[in-house]
């Protein structure tokens, strides 16, 4: 098999284990997960080799507060051969839903389908559920108000997500689950977020406000509708969006946040063994460069005005409550 191939495990009573062994998902708990996937964790970008960009990714997200699985690098062997650093995720499966939600009671979209792969997206429960959601989403142009898109689907897990993948620069955004509790009769749809392995690549400058809101061209999936649409016709949608992306840069994804991440792959890149790094300067300079232009994009196409600087300094060893998170000092943001 190609050294770039993902492979997904099952566990089954007839081969023996009827669960992976280890608990290195901690946040599932005693619920063992009985499939996995090892996905690929290397990449060739502009001759450049790639590591740990979807861990990354999920890494950010999860602090931004969108629901992700959890993914941890491994040294993967097949036949007793070594094949690469790959890692290891949980596979988004009704297990998943019920180790972290406490049930399995949801139906289940794919957002996306690979070119080879045919059939339903729905795959748990009622197909003509998710069709009458779909039409409504993606059935007009209008501006949306937040009171029905609130009706209908979790906007604070929508403007999440956006801005998770906006400031990764996610290349293939649109992929994912596409998920509704059917215990909770007030139950609105959320995103998961899945393979964000195309992120860190693009130019620190890019607009993805542009690329995945604003232009003209429409894809296929219905977050893509549903926040034109809302940024269009709700300025209560707007003014949170707005406030979620802050608080989000200052203090989700701080500077010591990214820092600690970069640190903590360049440990596993040690650990490894690998020799070629390059990439963990992409990072260092992506991480560091990236929300000067998304604070910018965001000022001009919500039409916020100036993006103003904050400093706050005082004694060492303080710490001051900044827009009620702890924040130990000296404190900058915007």
């Amino acid at each position: 098999q190609p050294r770039s191939q993902s492979y997904r495990v099952n566990f089954r009573n007839d081969y023996g284990w009827s669960h992976f062994p280890i608990p290195i998902f901690p946040g599932r708990g005693q619920r063992w997960p009985r499939e996995l996937v090892i996905r690929r964790n290397t990449g060739l970008v502009r001759g450049l080799e790639w590591r740990f960009h979807n861990p990354l990714a999920f890494d950010v997200a999860r602090a931004v507060g969108v629901p992700t699985p959890e993914t941890h690098p491994v040294a993967f062997y097949l036949n007793g051969e070594f094949r690469d650093v790959f890692a290891l995720t949980e596979r988004i499966d009704l297990d998943f839903l019920e180790a972290h939600f406490g049930h399995r009671d949801f139906l289940l979209v794919r957002t996306k389908l690979n070119l080879e792969e045919k059939g339903s997206r729905v795959k748990e429960g009622d197909p003509l559920r998710y069709e009458e959601f779909r039409n409504w989403a993606r059935g007009s142009r209008r501006p949306l108000a937040y009171e029905e898109a609130a009706e209908r689907i979790d906007v604070e897990n929508l403007a999440r997500w956006f801005v998770a993948v906006a400031f990764c620069a996610t290349g293939d955004p649109w992929q994912g689950a596409l998920v509704l509790d059917l215990r909770d009769p007030a139950a609105r749809w959320f995103w998961i977020a899945w393979d964000m392995d195309i992120s860190f690549i693009r130019p620190v400058t890019e607009s993805s406000f542009h690329m995945m809101v604003f232009r003209d061209q429409l894809v296929f999936d219905s977050r893509q509708r549903l926040l034109r649409r809302l940024f269009a016709g709700s300025q209560r949608f707007r003014d949170e969006f707005a406030e979620i992306f802050v608080e989000a840069m200052n203090h989700r994804i701080s500077d010591r946040f990214l820092d600690a991440r970069l640190a903590h792959y360049r440990g596993l890149a040690r650990e490894f063994g690998l020799e070629e790094r390059r990439f963990l300067r992409r990072y260092q300079l992506f991480l560091g460069e990236r929300k000067k232009p998304l604070y910018d994009h965001l000022a001009r196409h919500l039409e916020l005005g100036e993006v103003l600087g904050v400093g706050i300094r005082a004694a060492p060893g303080r710490s001051l409550l900044v827009d009620r998170w702890e924040t130990p000092m000296p404190y900058t943001g915007r």
